[in-house]
């Protein structure tokens, strides 16, 4: 199948090249033939592409193929953040769910009141999937918790600025409820992986020095740290601690 790539690459055949090695590739990532070839294709697609995106992308893989996985830099972008809407923020989480976890889980429902846009959202968690709805639950239901708090908290969590646990000390996040049910929902949201492959299968691959992660040997630092992908649920931070008899639900920052 290489050599008959490489006779279409000859031609000039370059779009079918790139989709037959594709498949070798697939069922057999280490061929050493075949990654050349494909990377002198992506090289010719992306310099002969008028579209910068299509060039970078062609380019990206075939730096992949040859030298590993580089990654991607990923620093918090708290601007980013804010630009996106609360149904976004929610949607975002939405495609994190661990679906079998979740659906073990049962059916969660929590309620966020935003203080400051005036802003109340539902997230139903059932069946393994998460629905953002926008005002109350629906016929009724009554949610495990609600959280009272600003969306600008929100934003400084989902940055990793600070810990739900953080502000629920502080008194920024106002939890009523069960704090279990966000312990459960922070656990079931997967951390994407920054450093994924795009031209190569999942599994080990030769990687390149992460441009997230610091060099060999070195210990990381504060700052490196804070671009580093997290537990699921760190951002959520939040642990149960025994009550004292108060009626309300106490938490304590995650180990």
């Amino acid at each position: 199948m290489v050599a008959k790539a490489r006779t279409s690459y000859e031609a000039g055949d370059l779009r079918w090249v790139a989709e037959v090695l594709a498949h070798v590739l697939f069922a057999e990532p280490g061929h050493p033939e075949a990654r050349t070839l494909q990377a002198d294709t992506f090289e010719r697609l992306g310099h002969g592409s008028e579209s910068g995106p299509w060039r970078n992308f062609y380019l990206m893989g075939a730096a992949e193929l040859r030298d590993g996985i580089l990654g991607t830099p990923t620093p918090q972008a708290p601007d980013v953040l804010a630009a996106l809407t609360a149904e976004q923020i929610f949607q975002s989480m939405a495609v994190r769910v661990d679906g079998p976890r979740a659906a073990g889980a049962g059916r969660l429902l929590l309620r966020w009141e935003f203080t400051d846009t005036g802003e109340v959202w539902t997230l139903l968690l059932s069946n393994g999937a998460l629905t953002p709805m926008l005002g109350d639950a629906p016929r009724g239901e009554r949610p495990a918790v609600v959280l009272r708090l600003a969306r600008t908290t929100l934003n400084r969590v989902l940055g990793g600025a600070t810990t739900f646990a953080d502000e629920i000390m502080s008194g920024a996040v106002v939890l009523d409820g069960d704090a279990h049910t966000l312990i459960t929902f922070g656990s079931l949201l997967e951390s994407p992986d920054p450093d994924f492959a795009i031209v190569t299968p999942p599994g080990p691959s030769p990687r390149r020095p992460s441009l997230t992660s610091p060099p060999a040997g070195q210990t990381p630092t504060a700052e490196s740290s804070a671009h580093q992908p997290t537990a699921s649920a760190a951002p959520f931070g939040v642990t149960p601690r025994p009550s004292a008899g108060t009626g309300r639900a106490e938490c304590a920052t995650a180990a």
